[in-house]
Formats: C-alpha cells, structure tokens, sequence
C-alpha cells in the first residue's frame, strides 16, 4: 500500500517519512510489509489509508510540506474521514490557485 508511489515520487517518500516521524513508528514498513493481519486492524488501518491519501496529495501538488502541514493543523489523531476532508479540500485550494 503506498509502496509504488514512494517509490516513484520524492514527495510521496518525503510525506511517508514525516507521517512515520510524526507517529514515531514505521507505519510505512507495515503498510509495505505487512503482515497484512496487524495492517487490517483499525488503529493501523485508518492511518494507513490517510497516510496514502497524504502522500498521494502531496504527490499531486508537488510537495510534502503543503499536505503535511495541513495534516498537523488538524492533529493525526483525528477521524480519518475529517483529515481527508481537509486534504481534499487543500488539493482544491491549490487547484484554485494554479488556475489563476
């Protein structure tokens, strides 16, 4: 999960680190590597799934910086349906400004 992307993107690296960092665990070895059994679990899962929507922003706009720190304002401990809100609604915000 996630594994190709940081692979291929910078940003998407750069973003699963500070989200390890952040968490002070390698979430990102375990969304890599398993076992699938402790990813599957909710307080592993829902990170997880925010951690690859983050870092497939951060892909998207062109850096780590913006996303994380949109995630920080919110604090990663919150409901992963609010923190997606809010980066969804970061990526809009950067669209509105490329379009000017």
């Amino acid at each position: 999960m996630g594994k190709d992307l940081a692979e291929r993107f910078p940003a998407a690296r750069d973003t699963f680190a500070a989200i390890d960092e952040a968490l002070g665990t390698a979430l990102s070895r375990l969304m890599w590597e398993g076992p699938e059994e402790e990813l599957t679990l909710t307080h592993n899962a829902q990170p997880a799934i925010l951690a690859h929507s983050a870092a497939v922003l951060a892909v998207m706009s062109g850096g780590a910086e913006r996303s994380l720190g949109e995630l920080e304002q919110q604090g990663l401990v919150q409901r992963v349906g609010d923190n997606w809100a809010l980066t969804d609604r970061g990526r809009a915000e950067a669209a509105g400004r490329e379009s000017r």
